[in-house]
């Protein structure tokens, strides 16, 4: 005994013309679903309420004679319907394919400003540790074994410039380029130089 599937193909088209020729598909000419009250919010369920109040005020008297459509209106709703179907189609893909573009433009600036941090291709030693053996890779014309080298000598320590002060250098000044070690010294050090100056202006 064969069962028929109640959602095959057939029986949707079945029940979407019927909806067709009653009216009452929604303004997508889609059919309308029974909505999930449960995934609804408070507000959600108090809008749905009232439409539905207002749908059913709107419905004619059960004595009144029902509207009798011709052929021509049937398929002029049925071309409507579809063409509002198409065009909600058309939407979809227009949406789909501006989101698809976006993620790739993304994509791309990502790549652009990720190839700015990426180092020149310039010869350098490669260092390579397995758990077999320790590896050392070096360019092509680069002489080996490596030239001995020295460590550079650390430069000497200098003193505070002003008279009298043994601290070491913090800092040179901007104007006379004497070191200094603190703030008294500084001002110490341009009093100094401005009466330096004057006596060279009076000679």
């Amino acid at each position: 005994m064969l069962l028929q599937d109640a959602g095959s193909p057939s029986d949707e088209e079945e029940k979407w013309l019927n909806a067709l020729e009653a009216g009452e598909l929604d303004d997508m000419g889609e059919l309308k679903r029974d909505r999930d009250t449960s995934m609804m919010t408070a507000r959600q369920r108090s809008l749905l309420l009232r439409q539905e109040e207002s749908s059913q005020q709107e419905e004619m008297p059960a004595d009144s004679v029902p509207v009798v459509m011709t052929e021509e209106q049937l398929e002029y709703r049925k071309q409507k319907a579809q063409r509002r179907k198409q065009q909600a189609q058309e939407k979809k893909e227009n949406d789909k394919k501006k989101t698809v573009d976006r993620l790739l433009n993304k994509q791309d600036n990502k790549r652009g400003n990720r190839g700015r941090f990426l180092r020149k291709d310039e010869p350098r030693i490669a260092y390579r540790q397995t758990l077999q053996q320790i590896t050392m890779s070096f360019p092509v014309g680069m002489d080996f074994p490596l030239p001995a080298q020295r460590a550079s000598e650390p430069p000497a320590i200098q003193f505070c410039g002003v008279p009298g002060c043994t601290n070491r250098k913090k800092y040179a000044c901007a104007q006379t380029g004497v070191p200094l070690c603190s703030l008294a010294c500084y001002k110490r050090n341009l009093e100094t130089h401005r009466r330096e100056l004057s006596e060279l202006a009076t000679a």
